[in-house]
């Protein structure tokens, strides 16, 4: 998706699975799975269809990559500060700043005194973007404002401002008020997101929407909601979206095929195919896919969400974003990292299988130390989604860096 000419990848009471306390923050904690739990794990992967690179199953991080990866998030988030704009920005847009102060609020160490005042001059400039109906996007070209009001929201919430709260509710407003939910219930639209409003919805910003809606959840029920109103109508949104995401997902191939629980960009017929402005992988989508469903309230252990891990499980790589080589590989491995994560501690919380631990977060972050520049940034030469900007770039491999790294020390 282009914003500028800057292109982004990428029932009941919910407590957010990433949010704790009144602090509206993630929680990037990781719990360690019983033993009994990690056997029943290897035994369930053992019997998918074999891949040529599963994810692999693992113990915890070793000591030493996890002292490079942190001294890495360091270089990283010393050059996010370094590139910050006179006006608060990065990028002189609010989605990518949003993507920025959320990785350098994550970032594992001590936050020092330049580190949070980059983080709240960010977010002042996020809010000088919100507008009346309670969009947040570019105020000189306001492109996407859907997409763009999604991802905005992230760092609000992250950072947990008691002055944003007003903003951050109106935003939530202005998504839910641009649900494709007056379409017809048969349309492959209905229940999904369009990064402009009107038009076709597509699992991109619907995974971005579900992400902020799910980060603000709080603010549908008591008692920060005055009654149940909210709340049911933020349970419809939801069973709305999880059916459009459903409808992006094939599963109507064969279980043995190798299509069975992809995504794509589109809902229809075997999704339609992708946006032919922002061409993308299964891998990327799919990992959207998972995300999304959890998000949108099905538990990991339901058919769409099993499918959905057992072609990642099938397809697992970190060297590329299959298909499309380096293009996209920053917001592919960010995507893939928190949808396993997501799953990961989902599973957890209820009791059920979580993703395998371990090694699938070594991969990341093996692949990504390999990559960073000597300046504590990322980039490549493929323009293509955006990542030649080392901004991006280095926003989403920090981000991806931090949630395989698992909790702050």
């Amino acid at each position: 998706m282009m914003i500028g000419r800057i292109t982004l990848g990428g029932a009941g009471s919910r407590q957010p699975a990433e949010a704790s306390g009144h602090k509206w923050q993630y929680n990037r904690g990781r719990r360690r799975a019983a033993s009994c739990l990690v056997l029943w794990l290897m035994v369930a992967v053992a019997t998918w269809t074999p891949a040529a690179e599963p994810v692999p199953v693992g113990a915890r991080l070793d000591p030493s990559i996890q002292f490079e990866s942190e001294a890495s998030t360091r270089r990283a988030a010393s050059f996010l500060v370094d590139n910050q704009l006179a006006d608060g920005s990065w990028g002189s847009h609010p989605a990518i700043t949003s993507l920025a102060v959320v990785a350098l609020a994550n970032c594992p160490g001590t936050r020092d005194g330049v580190r949070l005042q980059a983080m709240e001059r960010g977010a002042d400039f996020i809010v000088d973007q919100a507008r009346v109906d309670g969009s947040i996007a570019n105020v000189r070209t306001s492109q996407y404002p859907v997409y763009s009001t999604a991802v905005s929201v992230l760092a609000l919430v992250r950072l947990g401002r008691p002055a944003d709260e007003a903003v951050v509710r109106k935003a939530r407003r202005f998504l839910l008020a641009h649900q494709r939910t007056a379409l017809p219930e048969d349309d492959p639209s209905h229940g999904g997101f369009s990064r402009n409003g009107p038009g076709r919805a597509d699992l991109v910003t619907t995974q971005w929407s579900l992400e902020a809606l799910y980060m603000t959840d709080r603010f549908a029920r008591p008692p920060l909601s005055p009654g149940p109103r909210e709340g049911k109508l933020a349970d419809i949104a939801y069973r709305a979206a999880l059916g459009f995401v459903q409808r992006c997902q094939d599963l109507d191939v064969p279980a043995d095929t190798p299509e069975h629980g992809s995504f794509a960009y589109f809902a229809g017929p075997a999704g339609d195919g992708n946006s032919p402005a922002m061409p993308c992988s299964a891998a990327f989508l799919t990992a959207a896919g998972l995300k999304s469903l959890i998000y949108a309230g099905e538990k990991p252990e339901g058919t769409a969400a099993t499918a959905a891990f057992a072609w990642l499980c099938r397809n697992f790589t970190t060297s590329e974003n299959p298909g499309l080589g380096g293009v996209g590989l920053y917001t592919y491995l960010y995507t893939l990292a928190k949808a396993l994560g997501a799953r990961e501690r989902v599973s957890l919380a209820i009791g059920g299988p979580g993703a395998p631990t371990g090694n699938w977060r070594t991969r990341v972050l093996r692949t990504l130390l390999g990559k960073q520049r000597g300046d504590g940034a990322w980039t490549q030469s493929e323009p293509e989604w955006g990542e030649s900007h080392p901004v991006l770039s280095t926003a989403y491999a920090l981000l991806a860096m931090e949630i395989a790294l698992g909790p702050d020390p």
